[in-house]
Order: structure tokens, then C-alpha cells, then sequence
């Protein structure tokens, strides 16, 4: 109980920071939502033990963000759960992501971020999206 009212200020100001598009600004407020932040939150947002409001409706905010805004696949994924992984360079995120290209697992092709990271993501064979990051 000692951080309960610090846990529930941090997941308000998560809740006023959400950018219009429904996702968690990647750098500071005001800039581009990025999925890694948006997933962040979202962990923080489910992991708290304390809250102090509903917070159902933000967390549903922040996976349709997900779902919807980071891969063309997503409509397709077997499930509400993304998987990240993060490798330590962005030379060799970005040597795997070429060898898949133009494989159909692809659901987004290696991009870098406006927060510095390149990434994809794939669909793995029970359609849930995996995001690699680096």
C-alpha cells in the first residue's frame, strides 16, 4: 500500500496523455503515438494493483490502437495479444527483416520509428502478431 497513490496518479496521467488516435505518445506528449509506448502503458495499465476508476475502457483504447494502427494484419489476428521481442541492434532487426521479405507472415515491414528503433512485425501461424524491435 505504501505506493497506492502514486500507482494511481501515474495510470491517470497515462489516461490524459493519450493522444486523440488512442495510443501513448512515443517520445513526450504532443508527438506521433508509438506502438512500443502504447504496449508499455498498456502493461503498466494491467499489471497495477491499485486503481481508483474503470480503467476497462482505456485499456480497451490502447489494444485497439494496437490492433488497428501499427500492422495491416491486424484484423486478422487470432487474438488480442502482442508479443514483443526485442534483439540488441538495429543493424540485426533490420538483416532479419530483409530475409522476409515478400513472406506472407510479414504483417509490417521493417520501418523505423520517430523514438529511434527499426521494427517489423509477423504473424505466426495461429495468427498473433509478433513485433520485433531493436
Amino acid at each position: 500500500m505504501i505506493y497506492r497513490t502514486q500507482i494511481i496518479r501515474g495510470l491517470r496521467l497515462l489516461k490524459r496523455t493519450r493522444n486523440p488516435d488512442g495510443g501513448i505518445a512515443a517520445t513526450k506528449p504532443g508527438v506521433v503515438s508509438g506502438c512500443w509506448t502504447t504496449a508499455e502503458a498498456l502493461e503498466a495499465l494491467l499489471t497495477a494493483p491499485y486503481h481508483d476508476i474503470d480503467l476497462r475502457p482505456f485499456a480497451l483504447g490502447l489494444i485497439k490502437y494496437l490492433q488497428s494502427t501499427q500492422f495491416t494484419g491486424a484484423g486478422k489476428a487470432g487474438g488480442t495479444m502482442i508479443i514483443v521481442l526485442r534483439m540488441d541492434s538495429k543493424e540485426e532487426v533490420r538483416a532479419l527483416g530483409q530475409t522476409l521479405k515478400g513472406n506472407p507472415s510479414l504483417a509490417m515491414p521493417a520501418r523505423e520509428t520517430d523514438y529511434g528503433t527499426i521494427e517489423f512485425a509477423v504473424q505466426d501461424p495461429d495468427n498473433y502478431l509478433v513485433l520485433i524491435a531493436g
